[in-house]
C-alpha cells in the first residue's frame, strides 16, 4: 500500500488531506474549541434519507452560515475584523498585526467577542493551546496525566500534544497548573524545540502577556506552517537483519517536509518511539534506532532500523527462521499484517547537530590547514572565560596518541604554555608508555592522571572517573591540561562543566566549545552548521539536566555544583578546584 498523508483534523470520511489544505482542515476540525463552547454541527447525515425540503433547508442554512463566517473575516471598515475589531487593541499597537493574524488563523478569538486583553498574563493553558492551533492542531495521543488537567477542557488536546512532544514541563511532578502564567523564556524554548533553527531561547523570565505570546507565534508563523503533517504508510517487507522496509520513497518522505536531522515520532504496532531521520547507520550510536532514508544501486529505501541491531526482533514484531530455500531465512509476523506505521515530527532539527557532526570530515595533514597556527591545528588553547585565570586551564587533542597527526604539535604547545598537571580522559596510566615517543615527550615530565572515560556524562562510570581525576586536579598545581583524543566530546563536556562552575556565561561556554569545530572542520560562526552543532552539541549536552533547558536563563554554576555532587565529588574538593582555577 502506498503511503498517504494523515491530516489529524480532517473528516473521518476523508482518507487523506494534502498539506496545502492543512490549515483549512485544522480550522474545520477544531471549530468546537476556539471558544469554550460545546456546539457542533454534524454534516454527516445521509442526504438520501432526507426529503427535498430538508435538503433545501440545509443548503439555505449552510449559505447563511458561510455568509456569517465571511462577515467575520472581512477587513476593518467592512465588518468587525479579527484583531483590529477588538475594542482593546489599538490598530497602531506594535502587536496589532500579530493579533490580526492570530484571529484570522483562529489561534485565538480573544477573551470574548469584543476584547483580546493584550496585557493580561498568558496562562500555561492558553499558551499551549495557541501553539497547538498555530501548528495546525496536530493529533494528540493520550490523556494528560497531570492531576489538575481537565480532560474535557478546551486545552486538553493541546496539552496531550505538547506532553507527547515533551514541549512543556509541568509546574511540578503532578500539576499542569493551567491558570498559572507562562514565562516568555519558556514559550521561546517551546518554539525552539518545535521549530528548530527558527527560534532561540533567551533569559526572559517575565510572565508572558497575551500580546507577547501571539507576537512570538506570529514571528514563527513561517516555521510553524512548514511543520509537515504526519504520514501513514505500511511495512513493505522485513529485511534480512530485521530492518522494516517501508512502503514510501525517500523523495516522498523528504518532499513532505521532513529533513535529515529531524527527530521523528514513529508509531508501529501500538508502540511510539522517537528516532532521528538519517542516511547511514553510523548517524547514531551502536544499538540506537533511526529512520534511515538512503539510496542504493537499484532503488531508494526508507527503513526503521537499529544500528548493529534487529528492529523486528527488538520490538517483538516477527520471528526469524533460517531456511534452506533462497534467501535462506523467513520472517513470520507475530502481529497482524500488513503493519501500519505512522511517522510524525517530534522535533524539527532536533538531531541536526549530531547529524552534521557525523557527516563532517577533517584531515590529519598539517598542510591542509594553512590558516591555523600549530597550536590551533592541535586544537590546543587556553580556556578564556569568566572566573578562570588566564592560562590556568588548557584543552587539546591528544599530545600522546599520534593517530590524528597532531600529538607532536600538542606536546610542544603544552610545554610552551607551562602546563604542570594533565587530565587524560581517553587512556589509562599503564597504556601511556606504549605510545611511540612518549618517554621523550614534554608530556611525560608532567603530573598525569589517565582514566578511560565513556561518552555519556550521565553514566555512573563517567562520573566515577571524573571524580577521581578532579580529586587529582585539586591536589596538584596548575596550569592544567584536559584532553581526550580529539579534545571535542569528553573534553568538551568536562571543560564546559568547569567553566560553568567558575561563572562563565552561556555565550562563553558555547564559544569555547565551538572553537574545536573551527579547528577540525572549519565551521564558522553564523553558518547553518555552526548553529545546528550548538543546538545538538553543547546545548543538548547540558540540557540533559532538567534545570538547563534554557541555557541563557539557567543557573549554570548551580547546575555544575549539582552535577559534581551527583558524581560524588566532595564539597571541599569543589572549593579547592575553584581556588585553583581562579589563580588565587
Amino acid at each position: 500500500m502506498s503511503s498517504r498523508c494523515v491530516c489529524p483534523a480532517a473528516s473521518r470520511k476523508s482518507s487523506c488531506a494534502p498539506w496545502s489544505r492543512r490549515r483549512r482542515c485544522a480550522s474545520s476540525a477544531a471549530s468546537t474549541c476556539w471558544n469554550e463552547r460545546k456546539t457542533r454541527i454534524d454534516w454527516n447525515d445521509s442526504l438520501s434519507e432526507r426529503s427535498e425540503m430538508e435538503m433545501h433547508c440545509k443548503k439555505l442554512f449552510a449559505a447563511l452560515l458561510a455568509l456569517c463566517l465571511m462577515m467575520r473575516l472581512l477587513p476593518a471598515g467592512a465588518a468587525a475584523a479579527e484583531g483590529a475589531g477588538f475594542a482593546d487593541v489599538d490598530a497602531a499597537a506594535p502587536y496589532a498585526a500579530a493579533v490580526d493574524w492570530a484571529a484570522a488563523q483562529r489561534v485565538t478569538l480573544g477573551v470574548d467577542a469584543a476584547h483580546f486583553a493584550p496585557d493580561a498574563p498568558c496562562t500555561r493553558a492558553q499558551a499551549v493551546t495557541f501553539l497547538w492551533r498555530a501548528a495546525g492542531c496536530p493529533a494528540a495521543p493520550d490523556a494528560p496525566d497531570d492531576a489538575d488537567a481537565d480532560a474535557e477542557a478546551y486545552y486538553a488536546p493541546a496539552l496531550r500534544w505538547a506532553a507527547a512532544l515533551q514541549l512543556l514541563p509541568g509546574a511540578d511532578d503532578a500539576r499542569f497548573a493551567p491558570e498559572e502564567g507562562l514565562t516568555t523564556g519558556l514559550l521561546r524554548a517551546m518554539l525552539a524545540a518545535l521549530c528548530g533553527e527558527h527560534c532561540t531561547a533567551d533569559a526572559d523570565g517575565a510572565v508572558c502577556t497575551r500580546a507577547a505570546a501571539v507576537e512570538l507565534l506570529y514571528d514563527a508563523r513561517g516555521a510553524l506552517a512548514a511543520l509537515p503533517a504526519p504520514i501513514e504508510t505500511t511495512v513493505a517487507e522485513i529485511m534480512k537483519y530485521g530492518n522494516l522496509e517501508l512502503d514510501i520513497s525517500v523523495a516522498e518522505l523528504l518532499g513532505r517536509g521532513y529533513a535529515y536531522g529531524d527527530v521523528l515520532r514513529v508509531t508501529v504496532a501500538g508502540q511510539t518511539l522517537e528516532m532521528p531521520l538519517g542516511s547511514e547507520y553510523s548517524d547514531v550510536d551502536s544499538g540506537a534506532m533511526l529512520c534511515r532514508a538512503y539510496h542504493d544501486e537499484t532503488k531508494d529505501h526508507v527503513s526503521l532500523a537499529i544500528n548493529m541491531g534487529d528492529f523486528a526482533t527488538a520490538l517483538d514484531l516477527a520471528e526469524k527462521t533460517l531456511t534452506e530455500e533462497y534467501p535462506g531465512f523467513r520472517w513470520d509476523w507475530k502481529v497482524p499484517a500488513p503493519l501500519t506505521v505512522t511517522i510524525a515530527m517530534a522535533q524539527r532539527g532536533g538531531y541536526a547537530g549530531q547529524y552534521l557532526v557525523r557527516h563532517l570530515t577533517h584531515s590529519n595533514d598539517r598542510a591542509d590547514y594553512p590558516a591555523l597556527t600549530d597550536a590551533e591545528f592541535a586544537n590546543f588553547r587556553a580556556v578564556a572565560v569568566t572566573g578562570i585565570a588566564p592560562g590556568m586551564l588548557c584543552r587539546s587533542s591528544s599530545p600522546v596518541d599520534p593517530a590524528l597527526g597532531r600529538s607532536a604539535f600538542a606536546d610542544r604547545a603544552l610545554d610552551a604554555a607551562g602546563v604542570r598537571t594533565i587530565l587524560n580522559l581517553a587512556d589509562n596510566d599503564s597504556s601511556l608508555h606504549l605510545f611511540e615517543g612518549y618517554d621523550a615527550s614534554a608530556y611525560s615530565r608532567r603530573d598525569v592522571i589517565a582514566r578511560t572515560f565513556g561518552m555519556d556524562p550521565a553514566e555512573d562510570s563517567f562520573k566515577a572517573a571524573l571524580a577521581e581525576e578532579l580529586e587529582f586536579m585539586a591536589a596538584h598545581p596548575g596550569p592544567y591540561l584536559i584532553h581526550c583524543k580529539e579534545g571535542k566530546d569528553r573534553t568538551g563536556f568536562v571543560c564546559a562543566l568547569l567553566e560553568c562552575l567558575m561563572g562563565a556565561s552561556a555565550d562563553e561556554v558555547i564559544g569555547d566549545y565551538m572553537l574545536t569545530y573551527r579547528n577540525f572542520y572549519g565551521v564558522q560562526p553564523g553558518s547553518a552548521a555552526y548553529d545546528a552543532i550548538v543546538r545538538g552539541g553543547i546545548t543538548a549536552m547540558l540540557s540533559a539536566h532538567p534545570e538547563t533547558d534554557d541555557l541563557y536563563s539557567a543557573d549554570l554554576a548551580g547546575w555544575a555544583e549539582d552535577y559534581l555532587r551527583s558524581a560524588g565529588v566532595p564539597d571541599e574538593t569543589v572549593a579547592a578546584l575553584k581556588l585553583r582555577l581562579s589563580g588565587a
